[in-house]
């Protein structure tokens, strides 16, 4: 037979019944249905009076194995932390996630610079491939403006990288097969309905020319792009 030792709790003498009621009424739960009545009314009023000096110390007969009671509580309270612990850390972790995501996402592309002869950038014929838009950003000191250049059906053309409705975002365009699409508002068309676009959604035009193997875009008409950047 187990012997029989004081373990003292502490209990303020006003304590009101419903502390008394709220732990009978938890007193029950499957997890102490093994436990005596009386060892669940101590083990309930202990969790919810805590370690408060004010409370006046009571004494109960308690088979001796409870005074293991103590590090059994600290012992859930250590689980209990280290749960609560890792939820938040996964949670932290997949913030960090969609935080990376969200910024990785909305942020200006740079792209390469095209060789630039101090009037205008000078982009090589031959590395232009058809219905294959290159993408090139200009740095002017202090912003940089992005746009691409595009070979179609034998021709060449020039955009800035910036949608006529959503420049603002300053997130620009990319490639999906023969379709481009606004990082935007998502919205896709051909690369042969480049020039209308669909409703107010469009690449703004940025005017370049061919001389000789070059495709030659003037300094000036890029910096006149500056305010969609």
């Amino acid at each position: 037979m187990l012997g029989r030792r004081s373990l003292s709790f502490s209990l303020r003498s006003e304590a009101p019944a419903r502390i008394t009621k709220k732990a009978m009424q938890y007193a029950p739960l499957k997890p102490f249905e093994c436990v005596p009545a009386q060892i669940k009314w101590l083990i309930l009023v202990r969790l919810l009076v805590g370690n408060d000096s004010r409370w006046r110390s009571l004494t109960v007969e308690s088979p001796s194995w409870l005074m293991d009671l103590p590090v059994m509580l600290l012992n859930v309270k250590l689980s209990i932390y280290n749960f609560t612990m890792r939820a938040v850390n996964a949670t932290a972790a997949s913030l960090s996630i969609l935080a990376l995501f969200f910024f990785s996402c909305s942020k200006m592309p740079v792209y390469p610079q095209a060789p630039f002869d101090g009037v205008g950038v000078r982009v090589a014929l031959k590395e232009l491939q058809e219905k294959k838009p290159v993408f090139y950003t200009f740095f002017d000191g202090k912003n940089s403006i992005n746009y691409f250049v595009l070979k179609l059906d034998g021709s060449y053309q020039s955009y800035f990288d910036a949608c006529a409705k959503c420049y603002q975002k300053k997130m620009g365009y990319r490639l999906a097969g023969n379709r481009v699409v606004c990082r935007a508002c998502d919205v896709n068309y051909s690369l042969h309905d480049l020039k209308e676009g669909i409703g107010s959604c469009y690449p703004i035009r940025l005017e370049g020319r061919v001389d000789g193997d070059v495709y030659v875009i003037d300094r000036k008409a890029i910096l006149g792009g500056g305010k969609y950047f």
